[in-house]
């Protein structure tokens, strides 16, 4: 059973498509790291900011690792050097 937008059809077809997905996945990654450091900055001043770039880091390693390994370009310079940089 298929879910049915009803007059909403037309934008569902456009966030459906994959420039959307990573738009929106970009764009909220940016937004909370934006949103977050500055909210870490004001309560917990520089200390709460470089735990805050520490962790982020080690997040990304470890996503990038894992989700770089199964990409047929893995060890490119496909994704701005992301494959080079995990591998």
């Amino acid at each position: 059973m298929r879910f049915n937008p009803g007059p909403f059809e037309p934008v569902i077809y456009l966030l459906q498509k994959p420039a959307m997905f990573r738009a929106i996945g970009i764009g909220g990654l940016l937004l909370f790291t934006i949103l977050a450091f500055s909210i870490a900055a004001s309560h917990g001043g520089a200390n709460a900011l470089m735990l805050g770039m520490v962790l982020l880091g080690a997040l990304w390693l470890e996503t990038s690792t894992n989700i770089c390994r199964r990409c047929r370009f893995y060890g490119t310079w496909h994704c701005l050097g992301q494959g080079m940089a995990v591998s």
